[in-house]
């Protein structure tokens, strides 16, 4: 029974890599961002930019990842999981100042 558990567990796992979830935003000065986060990684743009990072795969509701731009900004995004439905609400920080919400 318990290698069955384990078979099953590995199972559920394994087709949880290949959820995305959409994510859109805005920053503060106007800019829409949208795209997608995965549990390998998420990549956002905005205008002209485009942000990519890894999303924490830890278990905690709150969370809060780095990522790097192509246009030379880097920044830090911090989500809430509303439950487990896999989605949620947060926000995040440029280098350059800017700041924003999303939700995913």
């Amino acid at each position: 029974m318990k290698h069955f558990a384990l078979i099953s567990l590995l199972a559920f796992l394994a087709s949880c890599s290949s959820v995305s979830l959409p994510m859109s935003g805005v920053s503060s000065d106007g800019v829409k961002w949208s795209g997608v986060i995965t549990t390998k990684e998420f990549n956002v743009a905005g205008g002209d930019t485009i942000c990519r990072g890894k999303p924490p795969m830890g278990l905690a509701k709150t969370q809060s990842a780095e990522f790097v731009c192509d246009d030379g900004r880097s920044g830090t995004l911090t989500g809430t999981r509303d439950g487990f439905s896999g989605g949620g609400t947060g926000t995040f920080s440029l280098s350059d100042g800017i700041e924003g919400k999303f939700v995913y």
